[in-house]
């Protein structure tokens, strides 16, 4: 058998395919004023304008920018944001009005030892946390973490 080759034109036709649509809480990578590239949340939309204000990921209020929707500033999420300044809640400027949720990667795997059902859950992989607004509904929820964890299945 053959190996397949590693190709770029792989990786450019799932930027192509992501979603680069523009909604409240919304992220991004999003290159800043001196074109760095962070993960960005979209906090404010002005259609009319075609303008969007980005919040960047572990930075204050100070530091939001309102961007052009078609700047070529932004990119799909975790596709160009390689520096990512914190990974922990009490470090990130995100606003009291998010909440915190932590996901978990499992498997249901057979088990040897079972009452009614062979099958258990196994976590597997690195859990991660996501921020959303506290009113979120459950379908906006849904969205954000198949959003999230879409490449992972």
């Amino acid at each position: 058998h053959e190996v397949p080759k590693f190709s770029d034109t792989n990786v450019e036709q799932k930027e192509k395919k992501a979603d680069m649509s523009f909604r409240l809480n919304k992220w991004f990578d999003v290159r800043d004023q001196d074109g760095v590239w962070y993960r960005g949340v979209v906090i404010a939309i002005d259609g009319d304008r075609r303008l969007v204000k980005i919040h960047f990921e572990g930075f204050s209020s100070q530091y939001d920018e309102v961007i052009k929707m078609d700047d070529p500033k932004f990119a799909p999420l975790d596709t160009k944001a390689k520096n990512r300044r914190i990974d922990v809640r009490a470090e990130l400027a995100i606003p009291k009005q998010y909440a915190q949720v932590v996901l978990l990667h499992r498997r249901m795997v057979k088990s040897s030892t079972f009452f009614l059902n062979p099958f258990k859950p196994e976590l597997f992989a690195k859990p991660f946390v996501i921020f959303v607004p506290s009113h979120i509904t459950g379908r906006e929820l849904y969205e954000l973490v198949w959003e999230k964890t879409r490449r992972y299945t």
